[in-house]
């Protein structure tokens, strides 16, 4: 039997989340009972769950992302961001380390890192 997985998803609730316009464009409901039903009528298995970017630039803080991700009934497992601080890089880990095997991977945001 083949299995469906998705690895890149978007969702959130926050209100300042920049892909919401593109999902009322494609008339896709944008909240987690909504993608969840999506999943379920495609047969997708499950999903990885990447932090959309904010319209005032940053993402969805793992927090949230680690939430719906729980909340998913293990349909959906979280990839963490890290954003370009050495700050941000220990933070994430700790995360990470917080949930050993439930996190499935990192999105690397491109800049400049804190070395100091």
């Amino acid at each position: 039997m083949r299995r469906i997985l998705d690895t890149h998803i978007h969702c959130s609730t926050y209100r300042d989340d920049s892909l919401i316009p593109y999902a009322r464009l494609n008339k896709l409901n944008y909240s987690l009972d909504g993608l969840l039903a999506l999943m379920e009528t495609h047969g997708v298995e499950a999903g990885l769950l990447l932090s959309p970017p904010l319209k005032k630039g940053g993402t969805v803080p793992n927090k949230h992302i680690l939430n719906l991700c729980e909340r998913s009934n293990d349909k959906l497992f979280p990839v963490l961001t890290v954003q370009p601080s050495s700050k941000s890089v220990a933070e994430t880990i700790e995360v990470a380390k917080r949930n050993r095997g439930y996190v499935k991977a990192f999105k690397i945001m491109l800049g400049y890192a804190e070395v100091y």
